[in-house]
Order: structure tokens, then C-alpha cells, then sequence
């Protein structure tokens, strides 16, 4: 996404930050939102049409990953290389980015907010250790 460009010498954001994949990510979380809104909505979107849903989506989703985004310019700047644990911030960039992002259309309490943080931190945290245990990751975190 950096077009190959640096600042201070060191990559904006590096070879893993493409945008094919902004695109696709912010395509797969449309598609997602429709399932979700087809499947089960919370009561606080229960009354919202289909096309808010995949609006809804695409800034989760573009939030996401401008958050991991901005995180990457972030870790460079800090002398971390690309794929180095950065705990916590690699676990919460996505989340903080895609909510920040639905604030534009959609307004939840702080306390929906605050759960959503500790709940996707917990589950990104757990996930990430079962698949190094599994073998399928080489670090725990």
C-alpha cells in the first residue's frame, strides 16, 4: 500500500500491507455483515436494513485494517521488524480501527464498546496460542 515508499528511511508499511488485500478484506467483511444480517442481529441493529448492514461492514472492515495499518507504520517507527510480536497492540489495532470506523454509522453504549475490546482481545489472544500449540503458528503470541 506504500508503493514501495519510506520514511526516515524504513518502509511506510512493508511488503505485507497490499492493497489487494484492503480490497478483499473490506469485500469479505460486506459478505459477512449480509450473513450475519440473514443469520442473527443484535437488538441494537435489529430494526436495520440490509444495505446498512453491508455499510456497517465495509467499515469494520476498512477500519480493521487501516488500524493494522497504522499500527505497522507505528511498529516501523519503534525499530520492530515485520511479523515481531508487538503485544498488545497487534491484538487490538484491528478492533480499535473498525470501531472507530462503525461510529459513523452506528452508536453503541461505551460499556457494548468495552466489551467488544475485551472480548475480541480475549479471543484473538486464546486463538493465536491454540494455533501455536497446534503447530500451525511458531509463536504463542
Amino acid at each position: 500500500m506504500d508503493f514501495g515508499h519510506s520514511y526516515k528511511g524504513v518502509r511506510i508499511f512493508g511488503d505485507n500491507k497490499t492493497w489487494r488485500g484492503l480490497i478483499s478484506g473490506v469485500i469479505v467483511a460486506c459478505l459477512i455483515a449480509v450473513a450475519q444480517y440473514h443469520v442473527w442481529l443484535p437488538p441494537q441493529l435489529a430494526d436495520k436494513s440490509l444495505g446498512f448492514m453491508v455499510v456497517l461492514g465495509g467499515l469494520l472492515g476498512f477500519g480493521a485494517l487501516l488500524g493494522d495499518s497504522v499500527e505497522s507504520f507505528l511498529k516501523r517507527r519503534f525499530g520492530h521488524k515485520a511479523g515481531e510480536s508487538w503485544f498488545p497492540y497487534d491484538q487490538t489495532d484491528y478492533i480499535l480501527g473498525g470501531l472507530l470506523f462503525s461510529l459513523l454509522v452506528a452508536q453503541l453504549s461505551w460499556h457494548i464498546y468495552a466489551l467488544v475490546l475485551v472480548l475480541w482481545f480475549g479471543i484473538h489472544v486464546v486463538t493465536v496460542y491454540v494455533f501455536y500449540k497446534l503447530g500451525i503458528r511458531e509463536k504463542p503470541i
